[in-house]
């Protein structure tokens, strides 16, 4: 039973029964106290709940079905195993209704039986413990992670190649990409309905490299209401036991800005040339000027008046 032995209350009016089912329950490991009557066994659980209850079906003062609706009326939550001589299978199914963990008749295996019943009614509540557990630290964890991609100007997303469906997508989709998370997770072909129609061929070509085992980085625009954005989609392949893709995770980031200032850099690159060329052409002239005056000043006899510029031949 471990360091912890776990605590039984009996509930059998019949002394000889009840003495033999307690020595053997205490031989196999258990903590043991048993009653003749249901008031008696009532009063002591409402003030120290046992880890299970082993409940005689016909009782002197209650039926066992009367003292589980006095614990369910009282909310007292105790896993029980109902036993008695005059069962039935209507019994067992009424008494198995009412969450009944075991149902088991007085007969020469009571004794044998009665050990093993316990054991595996804890065992199942280790497991569930181990599950629910289990289920809270997911949780838990899916909260962190979700916290952490919505505090994130990004969107993240795995997606299930095979069943074609998004295994998640972060729900600050809602702000960068202009739909829901649920839109994703319903199907729905974003490509399709907002990729600008020039680049929905590189997209398409994209998707289609990371299906066949290929990571992409591309730059795209997307219609996000009446206002055009640019995108950046980072996408990498993830390898099944067979080597073949089995899923792709990816980063979606809004680039607007960046694209934004990028063109602005381009358009003021290309100004600049056209202003330096047309700034080299007025030096050009200026130069012929200067020549024209020194050589029409020479031939004045008056001598060079610029005399950083060679005199015109």
């Amino acid at each position: 039973m471990g360091s912890n032995p776990k605590r039984l209350i009996i509930i059998e009016d019949h002394d000889s029964v009840r003495v033999v089912i307690e020595q053997t329950l205490i031989n196999s490991g258990f903590i043991v106290e048993s009653f003749d009557t249901a008031i008696k066994a009532l009063d002591v659980i409402r003030k120290n709940p046992p880890d299970a209850l082993l409940l005689d079906y016909k009782l002197p003062d209650l039926t066992g079905e009367e003292v589980v609706h006095v614990l369910q009326n009282e909310k007292i939550k105790v896993p029980f195993v109902v036993m008695t001589a005059y069962g039935s299978e209507e019994l067992a199914v009424d008494m198995m209704k009412l969450g009944a963990v075991d149902y088991i008749s007085k007969d020469e295996n009571l004794v044998k039986k009665l050990p093993v019943i316990f054991e595996r009614l804890f065992q199942q509540e280790r497991i569930t413990e181990l599950l629910r557990t289990s289920e809270q630290r997911l949780r838990e964890s899916e909260t962190r992670i979700r916290q952490i991609t919505d505090t994130i100007n990004d969107v993240f997303y795995l997606y299930n190649i095979k069943e074609k469906k998004y295994e998640f997508i972060s729900s600050n989709c809602i702000d960068i990409l202009g739909v829901s998370d649920s839109y994703f997770y319903n199907g729905e072909n974003y490509s399709q309905n907002f990729v600008h129609q020039d680049d929905l061929e590189k997209v398409v070509q994209a998707v289609a490299k990371v299906d066949a085992g290929e990571a992409f980085d591309i730059d795209f625009r997307v219609w996000r209401g009446e206002e055009l954005r640019w995108m950046n989609e980072k996408s990498f392949p993830i390898l099944g036991s067979d080597n073949k893709p089995e899923k792709n995770s990816g980063i979606i980031r809004d680039i607007t800005d960046r694209k934004t200032a990028e063109l602005k850099m381009k358009e003021l690159y290309e100004d600049t040339i056209k202003l330096n060329k047309m700034m080299n052409g007025r030096e050009e002239h200026i130069l012929e000027l200067k020549q024209e005056v020194n050589r029409l000043s020479v031939q004045l006899g008056k001598g060079v008046v610029y005399k950083d510029t060679e005199v015109a031949v």
